[in-house]
């Protein structure tokens, strides 16, 4: 049986890949093409993210160093980033009026490591969903996670109660 996840996130830098236009995309994808792209640094250059986002992908998801995932994800998350892209057909779609958006979310599931890293999407008509799936970070992000970012589950009859909402 496959692994629940843990948690589906949508953070701050994927929030502003999902608003990138077609030509940030197409930007993205040739600069993902040239030989050991600087993940962070393209997300900085054409997302605009913080200058402490940029340090967080470079500590905790694109170094050899200890980060989050053991071992750098850079060859993945370039590779799955630029198929994904790529299946959009960026321009033919645009030129047809026809532009896509992407719609991109992080997965976690199981404990630290125990989950491969897998970068998946699918063509949904007028968007790329994009998951990046990976088991819990062996450091889990500095912060608790937010209402917005819980999947709740309702079993039976009993609707759970949210904290903001009450029962729902």
């Amino acid at each position: 049986m496959p692994d629940m996840p843990s948690w589906v996130a949508k953070g701050s830098i994927l929030m502003k890949l999902d608003a990138a236009s077609q030509g940030t995309l197409r930007d993205i994808l040739a600069d993902l093409q040239a030989p050991n792209p600087d993940i962070a640094r393209i997300a900085a250059n054409r997302l605009g993210i913080s200058p402490q986002a940029e340090q967080h992908l470079r500590d905790d998801w694109f170094t050899a160093n200890p980060n989050w995932w053991g071992r750098d994800t850079t060859d993945e998350v370039a590779n799955g980033l630029k198929c994904a892209l790529g299946a959009m057909n960026l321009a033919g779609d645009e030129e047809q009026g026809k532009a896509k958006s992407v719609d991109c979310y992080w997965m976690c599931c199981c404990s630290g490591g125990e989950a491969p890293f897998k970068f998946m999407y699918r063509d949904n008509g007028s968007r790329m969903v994009i998951v990046i799936r990976t088991g819990t970070p062996a450091s889990p992000p500095g912060r608790p996670m937010t209402d917005d970012e819980v999947f709740w589950t309702v079993e039976g009859t009993n609707p759970p109660e949210h904290p903001q909402y009450g029962p729902i």
